[in-house]
């Protein structure tokens, strides 16, 4: 992963460009510790510079085996993308931010302005 200097109309300066091979995930962090229970979806600008990639919010580092929520970066020019679904995390646990594109098939992806957002 690298910071990129381009990035979508009203979003930041930089974004991040994540490709990588069979090993993955291609990018991993790990988000602080939630102090209230609840249910969050995961928002980003994506373009896709390949194959797409996929963007991952879930609730250990293996997330991306299954058990988060994801975005399809798909699109060749930025759209501003939303998971589908919501996850549950409850209190006094963390979430990781996990973002692959890339492995057997050569891929990469740009991603900007994420935000993991709590619902009401």
């Amino acid at each position: 992963m690298q910071f990129r200097n381009v990035a979508p109309s009203g979003g930041g300066k930089q974004s991040l460009f994540v490709s990588g091979g069979c090993i993955v995930p291609h990018a991993q962090y790990k988000i602080g510790k939630i102090s209230q229970d609840g249910h969050y979806v995961l928002r980003c600008w994506g373009k896709n510079l390949g194959v797409g990639g996929v963007v991952i919010l879930g609730g250990s580092q293996n997330a991306f085996e299954g058990g988060g929520i994801y975005i399809n970066v798909g699109d060749t020019s930025w759209t501003l993308y939303q998971s589908a679904d919501t996850l549950f995390c409850p209190a006094d646990s963390s979430l990781w931010l996990t973002m692959i594109s890339g492995g057997f098939v050569e891929s990469a992806m740009l991603v900007d302005e994420v935000r993991v957002v709590k619902m009401n």
